[in-house]
């Protein structure tokens, strides 16, 4: 009872203070019942806000280029305190960057802009970006009726408290560009409590359209009130906070005896409610009883505080700053770096890759996880450092600076305790996302000899729209913060929730030194520092199959028959190695003719007497069995529905578009898929549309083309041809070819013709000058004239 009572006592305390929400008591008053309201009650619609009210700048765009402060913070969800800023598509966001420079939607099923609309289901239900939803929509204040059409009106607290205790933001006759009405229009407020209650009214709702009313911070983080308002359904709505009470506990051993629903988190040094654990708390911190032994402690124990600052580099001697060209970066530091080991000399490196994505590759120059737009939004890294890793990467204006630092003698701001060993600590600026030019995040991380890794962080938005020198950390595809060793289910893997992400945290990794790293089929033991292998592995760090073993996953050999013997060991095929004339799967088949099967790929079948038959199981196939053959592939194209009810093959869809086996897992084929689809998200799961195409063989078109064009060209000759000699004043074809000199037998003349001939009189011009000139006085017949020719002298 009086633990009871002291929560009580402890709840009240917290309403005027910062703590997380547990969860929001919703209440709805509906259009029917506002009349029985009194006047004063908070779902009647506040008129001061449009009269006193200032206008916001967002009133003058269709889609704002970034979003307004609204100078008040409170606490939302597992976040303590949120400041909060106004877009112009009718929801609130924590952070002046967009999440893309248009009205968020993933316009086809290959992009990752995310959704800014929402509803309740698990996949497809959108809600990609934080925010107070009122009326989320695709708006455009520019051209409403009246201007400003957005404005904000602040409340301050009474007794002097600085700050407003409570701001509202209200949108007025604001038009969606899909309603062609021109009563189509928003006409609503949102008002916020520093408190962190929240209140939502509604004059005036669009009678077309679709929008999303409700709360959301991520897909596990969200209060939906509907997804299709109407005009005459709901008028206010009422969020209130239901606050940490375990929030008020500073000490380890409070916090154990208030509550069974609080637990400690050591990583913080705050107790936490258990159902905000996974959201406050980076996996293996916390803790609601000592206990016996802790995954994540096994290599690194974690620190995580608020208000420390960024390194200056710049006036540090030494610094290097260079520019990216690529979007990968090797740095070398100097030393040998250990990583997730105590010991192991095959977890040193001096050597990582800084990516733009947000991670630094400790012993690879890529991650080989089938990355979408730079990033594995399924968490499939390996061996990485990630200070903040989403669908980024380096642009124009990002800057990045590191430093070798030797070893120190005196403490420092990035080694506490002396003597401080050989470090490197390098400073990503100004990275872009994909979507939108607002969002640019700073980072630093600092490496040392010792193992140690730290986090720092600067601001996540562009400087130029900062609203405030501490800004949260928000992404989409959802960011990945801490150390990963196999992929993000390892429980080795240490994850810090980026609800603890923001301007001024201070993450440090501090090396355990308790064990080295066994693998994904070992556990270390601290007792004693060794490996307890799982059955078929053996080793210092469980790195090779035990006797009968084989392959990468030390599968257990079958039995030989006949003196066979099992190609075992990490890199065994597992096939039987049969004496002649002995041959088969497990060498039970005698052969009586060929028994040679040299040419056979052995890691994709077996040989039975000359012939390979292939492990299909395993995706092989071909003559030789060496060529990949995932029985998915087919349904590729019949989208995801159609792969997945494919339960036989342990089909999956791959948002890239390939159905694949999740059978083959961990063998050469399977298929490095970083983002499955599920079908129930019908934003991603859609079936390639194919058009029916009737098949025509268009050689015979090609033939009779031919045929067609030869009789015309032979057509075109016999007509131009005749034409063109008589242009040229051939009368004998032969001629036309001719040497010089030759004959030109002209045709005689078949019509009558007009000639002009100067007759001059035989011996007229010897001495003289006289010309004489004859005219035909009639015209001959021709027929008479050639009788005359043909009897006259020749």
């Amino acid at each position: 009872m009086c633990v009871i009572l002291l929560l009580c006592c402890v709840s009240a305390a917290l309403l005027s203070c910062e703590a997380a929400v547990v969860r929001y008591e919703v209440q709805t008053v509906r259009v029917k019942e506002m009349a029985a309201l009194p006047d004063d009650h908070w779902a009647q619609y506040d008129e001061t806000v449009f009269e006193r009210g200032r206008g916001s700048f967002v009133s003058g765009y269709d889609d704002a280029p970034y979003f307004e402060p609204m100078n008040i913070s409170s606490p939302f969800f597992s976040r303590d305190s949120v400041p909060w800023h106004i877009s112009s598509d009718g929801f609130l966001a924590p952070t002046p960057s967009p999440l893309c420079g248009f009205f968020c939607s993933d316009l086809a099923p290959d992009t990752l802009f995310g959704h800014y609309q929402f509803g309740s289901a698990i996949y497809g239900g959108g809600g990609d970006w934080p925010m107070i939803g009122l009326y989320v929509a695709d708006l455009n204040p520019s051209v409403a009726r009246l201007s400003p059409s957005v404005r904000v009106h602040g409340v301050t607290g009474a007794g002097g408290v600085p700050g407003y205790e409570r701001v509202t933001v209200e949108y007025r006759d604001v038009p969606l560009p899909a309603c062609v009405a021109p009563r189509d229009t928003l006409t609503a407020q949102v008002e916020v409590w520093a408190n962190g209650t929240i209140v939502m009214r509604y004059r005036q709702i669009p009678a077309c359209g679709r929008a999303s009313v409700g709360l959301v911070l991520s897909k596990d983080e969200r209060v939906v009130a509907t997804a299709a308002p109407r005009p005459s359904g709901i008028a206010a709505i009422r969020y209130d906070p239901v606050l940490d009470v375990c929030a008020a506990f500073s000490s380890h051993s409070a916090c154990a005896s208030a509550a069974d629903s609080c637990g400690w988190c050591t990583a913080t040094g705050t107790c936490v409610a258990t159902l905000l654990a996974a959201s406050c708390c980076p996996r293996g911190s916390f803790r609601t009883a000592p206990p016996s032994s802790l995954a994540g402690s096994d290599f690194y124990a974690v620190a995580v505080e608020q208000g420390a600052e960024l390194v200056r580099l710049a006036s540090l001697r030494g610094h290097v700053r260079v520019v990216p060209a690529g979007q990968s970066l090797q740095l070398d530091m100097g030393f040998e770096f250990p990583f997730y080991t105590r010991d192991q000399a095959s977890h040193l490196t001096n050597t990582t890759h800084l990516l733009s994505s947000g991670l630094i590759s400790v012993f690879s120059s890529t991650q080989r996880c089938g990355p979408i737009w730079n990033v594995c939004p399924d968490g499939n890294y390996t061996f990485a450092a990630m200070p903040f890793v989403t669908a980024e990467l380096w642009g124009p204006g990002t800057s990045i600076t590191y430093l070798r630092l030797p070893e120190r003698t005196e403490a420092d701001v990035l080694c506490e305790q002396p003597r401080c060993p050989p470090g490197f600590v390098v400073e990503v600026a100004n990275t872009s996302s994909f979507a939108s030019f607002a969002r640019s995040s700073t980072y630093q991380v600092y490496l040392d000899a010792s193992g140690a890794v730290e986090f720092r962080y600067g601001l996540p938005v562009a400087a130029s729209i900062a609203s405030s020198s501490v800004l949260g950390f928000f992404a989409f595809p959802p960011p990945f913060v801490g150390l990963f060793r196999y992929r993000v289910e390892d429980p080795a893997t240490v994850i810090i929730p980026p609800s603890l992400i923001r301007t001024g945290t201070r993450v440090r990794f501090f090396p355990t030194g308790r064990c080295n790293d066994c693998g994904r089929h070992g556990k270390c033991d601290p007792a004693t520092a060794r490996c307890v292998c799982e059955a078929g592995f053996s080793g210092d760090g469980c790195e090779r199959c035990a006797v009968g073993y084989y392959g990468p996953e030390c599968l257990l050999c079958r039995r030989c028959r006949n003196e066979g013997v099992c190609d075992d060991g990490v890199n065994g095929t597992g096939v039987c190695k049969c004496r002649e004339p002995f041959s088969g799967v497990d060498c039970a088949v005698r052969c009586e003719g060929p028994f040679d099967c040299s040419h056979c790929n052995p890691r994709g079948g077996y040989c039975e007497c000359g012939k390979c038959r292939c492990d299909a199981a395993s995706g092989w196939g071909g003559a030789d069995c060496n060529v990949a053959d995932d029985p998915c592939w087919r349904h590729s194209f019949d989208g995801c529905e159609v792969c997945n009810k494919d339960t036989r093959n342990g089909c999956a869809f791959c948002f890239d578009g390939m159905c694949y086996s999740t059978l083959l897992r961990d063998t050469p084929n399977a298929h490095a898929c970083s983002y499955p689809v599920h079908s129930g998200d019908a934003s991603r799961c859609v079936p390639a549309v194919q058009m029916e195409v009737r098949w025509f063989d268009w050689g015979y078109v090609a033939v009779a083309g031919l045929c067609f064009s030869a009789v015309l060209s032979v057509l075109a000759l016999l007509v131009l041809a005749p034409i063109a000699v008589r242009a040229r004043g051939v009368h004998d074809i032969h001629h036309a070819g001719a040497a010089g000199g030759a004959p030109d037998r002209r045709r005689g003349r078949r019509r009558r013709e007009v000639v002009q001939a100067v007759l001059v009189q035989q011996g007229a011009h010897r001495g003289g000058h006289t010309h004489v000139l004859g005219v035909p006085l009639r015209q001959v017949p021709l027929a008479k004239l050639y009788e005359s020719q043909r009897q006259g002298p020749s």
